[in-house]
């Protein structure tokens, strides 16, 4: 479950970071429609995670009325279990997060592309947009830093 965890984080922070080249992508009606395809994406990846956490608290649950006898042993993977779905709902809370954060992007940033486009300065339009972009996903890519790490020893 971690493998996959991680994997999913991983592939949200790749489509934040290096999907999107300001080079390749002018600010027009397609920068909507890259826009909106990237949000898709991220929400895909949170409702998978937050599958897996369900998933995650309905095998704790069944483990649980299952578990008779307390030894050490049981006790041990009761705690990793505990801490597993627990880290499972962070990444989940983080990335929802995340998705309100891009939101907030994608209104600010059609606004401030509709603006520059009025100018004729579209160049301009798409720097400003990109680089808002990338200091969003240095910010999810730091808020994230620690599930990646925490799963694997």
């Amino acid at each position: 479950m971690n493998a996959e965890r991680a994997k999913l984080v991983k592939e949200v922070k790749e489509a934040l970071l290096q999907k999107y080249d300001v080079y390749t992508v002018s600010c027009s009606r397609d920068m909507a429609h890259h826009f909106g395809r990237w949000l898709g994406e991220l929400r895909d990846a949170v409702e998978q995670l937050d599958a897996e956490a369900k998933t995650a608290d309905d095998a704790f649950g069944d483990y649980i009325h299952k578990c008779m006898d307390c030894t050490d042993k049981s006790i041990k993977r009761d705690k990793q279990l505990i801490a597993e779905r627990d880290g499972l709902r962070e990444t989940v809370e983080k990335m929802r997060e995340a998705l309100v954060e891009v939101r907030k992007f994608l209104g600010h940033a059609q606004d401030a592309c509709a603006n520059h486009v009025a100018r004729g300065n579209h160049d301009l339009a798409a720097m400003a947009v990109f680089s808002k972009a990338y200091d969003y996903a240095a910010k999810v890519d730091a808020a994230l830093k620690p599930v990646d790490g925490g799963g694997e020893t």
